[in-house]
């Protein structure tokens, strides 16, 4: 049977440490409380146990349980700090087929949020490959009065449906639209991270200044195809595609103008689609966007997290580790193309980080002639004010049709930071998307 990968823990909408694809080669039936566990080990932190479990062939791609342990021993710390406390683990769920390869899943309920943390065990009981996918929360908050959603779904060619929403005001003269872009991760039309449902409240403050908005379930959130073996997933199946495809289906719907509003990822590859939307989109907006390639703020955001870490041995080797990943990608034009997709950096494929590369964002910018804000808060710790923003600014800087603004204390979210600043931690407690960003939004699509 051929090889394939799955991903190991990538956790919200930050790649924490080192995520990394096992390999495996036979599935099929096995115990039921294998995966049960695995888990119950690695959760309590009992890494020789976790280890053992593990196939020889996944272990040729770990290595030693040293390895192993500093890659995924503080994934229960990780997953807490992204969503809370742990409230529930709930018993092996059992298998399901997918694509000819068999999974076992088991639910871990967190204050904020539920994971999914799926194995794949071979014929012999041992554990051949792990992924995780957060249970997106449901948000509960009411329409505020005034506001009308309605049901919106896209429909791509061969391609499962896109679920989304409409939202507008009883006072809108439905001129102008803007079509929200997520950010990195499988994220749903509310793009939950956390407690927090950024999507819902940037839309619903956006009606509320007489400007229509949709957003809508993420290609992967709804296709998941990191669930299958050597799974093809570049920037254009994950997010571009389905932006042009939407803006174009919101540009006939008769708006006079229409504006992409892209977070993170979504702000990092907007130029590209809007490039190559055939005028669908009459400019964009960049939430936390940046020029650089993914894996250098990849590269950065694990830097930050181990420099942030308590004093030890492991940190000089954890750093070892991603310099390495680091030098794969520096070397990514010599990879050929038949292992783009089965060499993993930063825990992604190598071909997805090609993807992103090969759109040229920075350059396309630098050519397009439609309207761009670029919003950045200066605590955010994901994004860097000064490498990313900062280089926005050094590439548009004077250009008329071009503008930029930076807000004292905001963090990724565009909310005001917490206790947590700084980490995933603060992302379970719940937060409002500054007013004065979206202020600023509708200010620019209006007006523009």
């Amino acid at each position: 049977m051929q090889k394939g990968n799955i991903r190991l823990a990538v956790i919200a909408a930050v790649a924490i440490v080192l995520a990394l694809g096992f390999s495996y080669y036979t599935q099929g039936d096995s115990e039921d409380n294998v995966a049960e566990g695995f888990y119950g080990y690695l959760f309590s932190g009992d890494m020789d146990g976790a280890y053992s479990m593990l196939s020889e062939e996944a272990k040729g791609v770990i290595g030693t349980v040293d390895d192993f342990s500093n890659m995924v021993g503080g994934l229960p710390e990780q997953m807490e700090a992204a969503y809370g406390p742990m409230t529930a683990i709930g018993s092996d769920n059992g298998i399901f087929e997918r694509d000819g390869v068999s999974y076992h899943y088991i639910e871990y309920d967190f204050t904020t949020s539920g994971m999914w943390l799926y194995t794949v065990v071979n014929d012999e009981g041992f554990i051949d490959g792990l992924y995780n996918l957060q249970c997106a929360m449901t948000s509960t908050d009411q329409l505020p009065e005034g506001l009308i959603e309605k049901d919106y779904v896209y429909h791509a060619d061969g391609l499962q449906p896109l679920d989304g929403k409409i939202t507008t005001s009883e006072d809108s003269d439905h001129d102008v639209a803007v079509v929200l872009v997520h950010g990195s991760g499988p994220n749903n039309m509310n793009s939950t991270i956390g407690s927090n449902h950024i999507f819902q409240q940037i839309a619903w403050g956006l009606a509320a200044e007489g400007v229509d908005v949709v957003r809508y379930d993420k290609r992967t959130y709804v296709d998941n195809r990191m669930l299958n073996p050597n799974p093809l997933v570049d920037i254009m199946y994950e997010t571009v595609s389905d932006a042009i495809g939407i803006g174009a289906e919101v540009k006939a719907m008769g708006y006079d103008k229409v504006f992409l509003v892209g977070h993170s990822l979504g702000a990092m590859v907007a130029p590209s689609i809007v490039s190559l939307s055939d005028g669908a989109y009459d400019g964009f907006v960049s939430l936390a966007g940046t020029p650089r390639d993914f894996a250098q703020v990849q590269y950065d955001q694990n830097m930050d997290v181990i420099d942030k870490m308590p004093d030890s041995s492991d940190k000089d080797s954890l750093k070892a580790m991603i310099d390495q990943e680091y030098m794969k990608y520096l070397a990514i034009d010599t990879i050929p193309e038949e292992r783009l997709w089965s060499t993993y950096i930063f825990g992604v494929q190598a071909g997805y980080h090609k993807s992103i590369m090969d759109l040229e964002n920075d350059v396309i910018a630098q050519e397009l002639d439609v309207p761009m804000l670029f919003l950045q808060g200066t605590s955010d710790f994901q994004i860097s004010p000064e490498d990313d923003y900062g280089a926005w600014v050094e590439l548009l800087d004077g250009r008329e049709n071009v503008s930029f603004q930076l807000y004292l204390a905001l963090n990724h979210m565009f909310s005001i930071s917490g206790p947590y600043a700084g980490t995933t931690t603060e992302y379970y407690l719940p937060m409002t998307v500054n007013k004065t960003v979206i202020g600023d939004i509708a200010d620019f699509v209006l007006s523009n």
